[in-house]
């Protein structure tokens, strides 16, 4: 009798603005974070993932991190979208940060879903890619309808 095998649970980055926006709008990454546990994958959420492994504050963060510790946040971010199955990114702020790691990800053909307000111009970037098929892009009008929406499509992608 052949014995199953243990199906991997798919990793997820979730990646957003964190210098430019105020830590309120964090919560949203958190509560992405949530919705990926709840379609039965693992999100990896920098500002606390991230955090925890390399050792820096949310206030460090805000006010620039030292230069001992920006090497350590490189590699382990870019160790974590290349460990990842998709990332999910919320682009509604713009970031430099999230740019990249969306270029990791393609660069690697990874699964993009990409989270928009309806009502921000978002580069032409992100809608060239997604007119291409290369990511999907998810405009929204509240979190709410975003985060459904997000739920929705990752129970259905097909990794």
């Amino acid at each position: 009798m052949k014995m199953r095998e243990k199906k991997k649970t798919a990793q997820v980055y979730i990646s957003g603005s964190l210098i430019h926006t105020p830590m309120s709008w964090w919560k949203i990454y958190e509560k992405i974070g949530k919705v990926v546990e709840e379609a039965g994958m693992k999100p990896y959420v920098p500002h606390l993932n991230t955090a925890n492994a390399v050792g820096f504050t949310d206030k460090e963060i805000i006010e620039g991190l030292a230069e001992h510790v920006v090497d350590k946040v490189f590699d382990t971010d870019n160790q974590a979208v290349e460990n990842s199955d998709i990332i999910v990114a919320e682009v509604s702020n713009p970031s430099l940060g999230s740019g990249i790691e969306i270029g990791w990800a393609l660069n690697k053909n990874k699964k993009i879903i990409c989270l928009t307000n309806d009502v921000m111009n978002v580069t032409p970037l992100i809608r060239g890619a997604a007119k291409k098929g290369l990511i999907k892009l998810i405009e929204y009008d509240n979190e709410e309808e975003a985060l459904n929406r997000l739920g929705e499509m990752l129970r259905v992608m097909k990794l």
